[in-house]
This record gives C-alpha cells, sequence and structure tokens, in this order.
C-alpha cells in the first residue's frame, strides 16, 4: 500500500467526519484510561476507512455494483456496519491481535532496515541475490516473532501507541481538511502546503496523548 492508496482512505473518513473526528480525538486523550474500548474503536476505524473500501473495490464488481451508483445513505451505513464487524472482531481476538501488531511492526521495520543495509554495503555484490534475500526474510520472520512476543509482554503500552498513532492521523487529516474546505482552500493533499501541518499536528497529537498516558502510568 503506497501514500496515494493511505490518502484515498482518509479521506473516506472526511465523509463522515462527524463519526471519524469524535472517534480520533477518544484516541488521542483517552486510549490509557479505557484501553478496550480504545482497541474497539480503533478497530471500527480500520473497518471503515481500509477494510470498506477493499470491499468497494473489490467485493462489489464481483456483485454486478458499480460503487458510485450506490446509495451514499446505504453506502455509509454499509461502512458502519463493516466498522463495527471489525471492531468486534479485533476486541474479541484482542491477544491476537496485538502479537499480530508486534509481529508486523517488527517484520516491517527490520525488513527495511535489512534492505537499506544491504544495499548500502553493496552485499549483493558478494552474496547471491536468491540466498541474500531468503536471509533477510529469515531475519525479519525472527524479528516479527521478537516482537509479537515483546508486544504482549507489553500490550497496554502497545495498544495506547497504535491507538494514538491512528487517532492523531486521523483528526489530524479531518480537521486541516474541514479547514481547508471551510477557507475554501484547494490545495492538494500531496502538496507541502497540506502535508506540513498535517505532519506537525500529528507529531503534536502524538507527543500529547503519549504524554496523557504517562501521567496515568505515573498516577497508578
Amino acid at each position: 500500500m503506497d501514500l496515494e492508496e493511505i490518502q484515498e482512505l482518509l479521506e473516506k473518513s472526511v465523509d463522515v467526519w462527524y463519526i471519524s473526528l469524535p472517534v480520533g480525538v477518544f484516541l488521542v486523550l483517552a486510549a490509557k484510561y479505557v484501553e478496550k474500548l480504545a482497541i474497539f474503536l480503533a478497530g471500527f476505524v480500520l473497518g471503515a476507512i481500509m477494510v470498506f473500501p477493499l470491499i468497494e473495490r473489490y467485493v462489489y464488481p464481483s456483485l454486478k455494483l458499480d460503487p458510485s451508483k450506490v446509495d451514499p445513505t446505504t453506502s455509509t451505513i454499509v461502512m458502519i456496519v463493516v466498522g463495527i464487524i471489525t471492531a468486534a472482531a479485533c476486541y474479541a481476538f484482542y491477544r491476537s491481535f496485538v502479537f499480530v501488531l508486534g509481529a508486523l511492526l517488527g517484520f516491517a521495520i527490520s525488513y527495511y532496515l535489512l534492505n537499506l543495509l544491504s544495499n548500502l554495503l553493496k552485499l549483493g555484490e558478494r552474496i547471491p541475490m536468491e540466498y541474500l534475500g531468503w536471509g533477510i526474510m529469515i531475519a525479519s520472520v525472527a524479528v516479527a516473532l521478537l516482537g509479537g512476543l515483546t508486544a504482549l509482554k507489553k500490550e497496554t503500552e502497545v495498544v495506547m501507541l497504535f491507538s494514538i498513532i491512528i487517532g492523531a492521523a486521523l483528526t489530524s487529516f479531518v480537521a486541516l481538511s474541514l479547514l481547508w474546505i471551510g477557507l475554501r482552500i484547494h490545495t492538494p493533499k500531496d502538496d507541502w502546503k497540506f502535508l506540513l501541518p498535517f505532519i506537525v499536528s500529528f507529531l503534536l497529537l502524538v507527543f500529547t496523548g503519549m504524554k496523557i498516558g504517562e501521567r496515568k502510568s505515573s498516577g497508578e
């Protein structure tokens, strides 16, 4: 999934800002206080802005439905239902979700860094690409397993960080999009005039959420 696809998914959240904005703010400010509810809401967001668009793209055509011709109210209802189902699955398989999350993060980070390191050291010139590729994959899987097990031991912190990141991205994107609409600014979302305020507000919200979480932990 590239940045353009991620942006397209976030655009969906602007259409239902009355749901996504309160959920985003809640995930930033209260994830540490109500951990299980936070994971439910994070699951709802993932279902609404990631799973639902995939259904529109791949399932609708198989049912001979054109997403652009589906009634907006019906589309919103289906999106909410998909969000609730995804949220329920995340909640029901809570520990499995935490393990998978830690494993995915561990795999993605290690795979990226190992590929970067192999390119910098030009390992492909000394080691056959087939063996190098397998070596990177095996090492990444090992780190993924370690990441998953670590996430289980630190599940509260992992869930909090995950919820805050989702909430911060959602809140920043939706709030700025609404502000741009209100000010009638037609800057593309991939332009620095939008990206810079988005990145700054995202980082500020993540920092705020983490500080609130630290205060809660120190008060326990």
